[in-house]
């Protein structure tokens, strides 16, 4: 079988966006020509078990990847939280995925988090909207967004102070 992640490129300097393939790989995942934890298995052997592990195994420095992360994995763990089947991610890669984009957010220099604004803007409009609503329901996915968010206030004195500003909403 063909990864497409690995046709034509090294992933060697970079945190691509694989996390993003299950749509690649659901039809033989639905006729299990693949196993159910396929993406979660692949994810793994891409970038460890952390954004500094990946960067090790990648070669990459984690501040030099941190906005990619921030700007590409945030709103897909966000919209994982309130999309009812969402396509890409199951609980697991979810879950697998968080502490990437939390080691991320530290890393980001202001010029970055102003180009985050828009993506800020629709977590804290998401979190609202779906979280402090309480129309999400499903435990699992409640659960995996007060992951999300203890993970950011944890973080929250080594943010910069304009990502704070930004993500105050969600910690409020």
């Amino acid at each position: 079988m063909n990864l497409d992640c690995y046709a034509g490129s090294s992933l060697k300097g970079f945190f691509g966006a694989y996390y993003l393939a299950r749509n690649r790989y659901e039809k033989l995942i639905k006729q299990c020509v693949l196993p159910q934890g396929f993406m979660l298995t692949l994810l793994k052997g891409f970038y460890g078990g952390s954004l500094s592990e990946a960067a090790k195994v990648l070669e990459f420095e984690p501040k030099a990847q941190a906005f990619n992360v921030v700007y590409n994995l945030g709103p897909t763990l966000f919209a994982y939280f309130f999309a009812d089947n969402h396509e890409y991610l199951t609980a697991d890669t979810a879950a697998y995925m968080r502490p990437f984009y939390l080691e991320a957010l530290p890393l980001l220099t202001e010029e970055e988090a102003e180009k985050c604004d828009f993506i800020f803007k629709r977590h804290v409009k998401r979190k609202l909207k779906f979280y402090d609503s309480g129309e999400v329901k499903d435990p699992v996915r409640r659960r995996f967004m007060e992951e999300l968010l203890e993970g950011i206030k944890t973080s929250w004195n080594n943010l910069n102070p304009i990502v704070q500003e930004k993500l105050s909403p969600l910690v409020d």
